[in-house]
C-alpha cells in the first residue's frame, strides 16, 4: 500500500509538471517575441558599404518627403 501511495504521488507531480509546461512555453515564446520587437533592426547603423548605402537611401527618402511637403504647402497657399 505504501508503494502505491508513492507511485500516486509521483504521478501527481508528473501531471503537475505536464500541466505547467504549456504555460512555460507560451511565456517563453512571448518573451522572445517581445525581445525581437524591442531590439529591432536599426537599419543604417554601422560603417560598411551596405550601411552607407542604406543611409543614402534614407536621405533620398527624406528629401522626397520634404519636396512633397513643400509642394503641398505651396498648393495650399
Amino acid at each position: 500500500m505504501l508503494e502505491l501511495n508513492q507511485i500516486l504521488k509521483a504521478n501527481e507531480i508528473n501531471f503537475a509538471i505536464l500541466a505547467a509546461l504549456p504555460a512555460f512555453f507560451l511565456s517563453l515564446l512571448l518573451l522572445v517575441l517581445v525581445r525581437a520587437w524591442v531590439i529591432q533592426d536599426k537599419g543604417a547603423e554601422g560603417r560598411g558599404r551596405v550601411a552607407r548605402r542604406k543611409r543614402r537611401l534614407l536621405v533620398v527618402e527624406v528629401e522626397k518627403r520634404l519636396v512633397q511637403f513643400q509642394t503641398c504647402m505651396d498648393e495650399g497657399k
